[in-house]
């Protein structure tokens, strides 16, 4: 019984998860079926590379749930979809010859350039996640310190860097902590979604003070 209410959870959280990328991507959205389709071609795996592609989503701090697969099909899909509709106007314009000319090489910039606007939009949000991060720890261990508790801290932190992938990361990880994860564990999955050195070395911190009892802000 238990296996098959997880198996129910799972497939109704993919479910809500389709249900929002069609709702975010007019792409995604008319044309799904064949951005399933084409979303594993190895092909697109070798120009793009899924785990790649996984960690910009995590470091870019992605609006919709993609999973790697699908915005590498997705990215093709919008290549695909470019590429037709230059090669019907030129058809018109120029014949056939050139169409048939125009249509790949367009697809295939159009999906070059979605994933490196990706990886670029990833770097530039961690970045600037680093820069800020040195500035946030002085906050949190002079509010520990002045006797405040890390809830009081996050959502000092939150409030003070709105529109920052500094506010967004750790709203998030407020977020979590609100709904009953660990602050350990939350700050694990901040981690995970990131994977930054500098911020390992924190979450290592924090960790081994919960773990030892010894109060953060020591």
């Amino acid at each position: 019984y238990r296996e098959s209410d997880s198996h129910a959870q799972s497939w109704d959280f993919d479910k809500k998860r389709r249900i929002r990328l069609r709702q975010g991507s007019a792409i995604y959205r008319w044309f799904e079926p064949l951005v399933t389709e084409i979303q594993d071609l190895s092909i697109l795996h070798s120009l793009a590379g899924p785990k790649a592609i996984d960690l910009a989503l995590r470091q870019g701090g992605a609006t919709l749930p993609w999973k790697a697969q699908e915005f590498i099909g997705w990215a093709a899909m919008q290549g695909i979809v470019a590429g037709t509709l230059a090669a019907l106007i030129v058809w018109q314009v120029a014949g056939v010859p050139l169409a048939l000319a125009v249509a790949p090489s367009l697809t295939m910039l159009v999906f070059i350039h979605q994933i490196k606007t990706l990886k670029r939009n990833a770097a530039i949000r961690i970045r600037q996640f680093r820069q800020r991060l040195p500035f946030t720890v002085d906050l949190i261990a002079l509010m520990l310190e002045a006797g405040g508790d890390m809830r009081q801290c996050l959502e000092t932190v939150v409030q003070e860097n709105q529109k920052h992938p500094i506010g967004e990361e750790f709203g998030r990880l407020l977020h979590d902590v609100r709904c009953g994860t660990s602050l350990v564990n939350s700050f694990a999955q901040l981690q995970e979604r990131l994977r930054d050195k500098d911020f390992s070395e924190i979450v290592f911190s924090i960790r081994s003070a919960e773990e030892l009892g010894t109060p953060l802000g020591k």
